[in-house]
């Protein structure tokens, strides 16, 4: 199980989200932010799950002449804000989400069973304002980062070394496929390992360098290998692509076993 956040500008379609449900489940708890509204109904109804709380100031519903949405759900499910505020209503929306996480939490299980929280999957979020995606960019690797962020056609996954997620394998991918990674906040302490990769990024100063438009190895790809990578220190954001994971559709986050679905799953959405 997950939880989802959704937030305004362009997201990749449901059916290339299919992966990332398939491993992790379908959303426990779903999250709309302002015009983010738009793209969870989408998924909602591809996936069957409902919308459980909307946030924000709204204005980018009202300016999309679809404000009339919120007209369908009780009260108690919007959460409007005073347009000035502090936070983005994407911001509101994944402090939400992490809220939820934290009041819904397993009991502690024994260490060699325990099972990390529900990870926070952020929907959205491309194109349109520059401001905004960096302002998106700023939340990963913070109190309230989400696990794993889908951009309209990227998969940013976040290894944090003090969390249970920071290992990630990616299998499906290609030598045309790019691959990069960055530090969540520039640290020359930081440390990540990764294997499979052309470029070697193991001995990088991640306080003033970054790994952009990487690529498998031949081997690791003529071997149908995964490329993997284990956050030792700090977080990191790595970027894959959306076509690379549907390709394969299998990938392990946080663990080592990597999760594989069937033929039927990706025609019909369900998981």
């Amino acid at each position: 199980m997950c939880i989802a956040v959704f937030t305004g500008g362009r997201h990749p379609p449901p059916r290339s989200a299919t992966p990332i449900f398939a491993q992790n489940g379908l959303p426990v708890y779903t999250v709309a932010a302002d015009s983010g509204l738009i793209a969870a109904e989408e998924y909602a109804a591809f996936f069957g799950f409902g919308v459980d709380r909307i946030v924000g100031d709204m204005d980018s519903l009202d300016s999309l002449g679809a404000a009339g949405r919120l007209a369908t759900y009780p009260a108690g499910v919007i959460r409007r804000w005073n347009r000035d505020k502090d936070d983005s209503d994407t911001e509101l929306a994944l402090k939400e989400a992490c809220a939820y996480r934290a009041g819904h939490a397993p009991p502690p299980a024994a260490p060699e069973t325990d099972i990390p929280a529900p990870p926070v999957v952020l929907v959205g979020g491309s194109g349109g304002r520059s401001d905004h995606f960096a302002a998106v960019i700023r939340t990963l690797g913070s109190a309230h980062s989400p696990d794993i962020w889908l951009a309209e056609e990227q998969a940013v996954y976040v290894l944090n070394a003090e969390s249970p997620r920071a290992a990630l394998a990616v299998r499906g991918l290609t030598e045309a496929d790019a691959v990069s990674v960055f530090p969540c906040r520039p640290d020359s302490a930081a440390k990540i390992r990764a294997e499979g990769l052309f470029w070697d990024i193991n001995a990088l100063d991640w306080g003033a360098e970054a790994s952009l438009s990487n690529r498998i190895a031949p081997d690791y790809a003529r071997d149908s290998r995964p490329v993997s990578f284990f956050a030792i220190r700090g977080a990191f954001s790595v970027y894959v692509p959306l076509d690379g994971i549907c390709r394969e559709a299998a990938q392990s986050f946080g663990g080592s076993r990597t999760t594989e679905f069937s033929e039927k799953t990706l025609h019909t959405g369900k998981a």
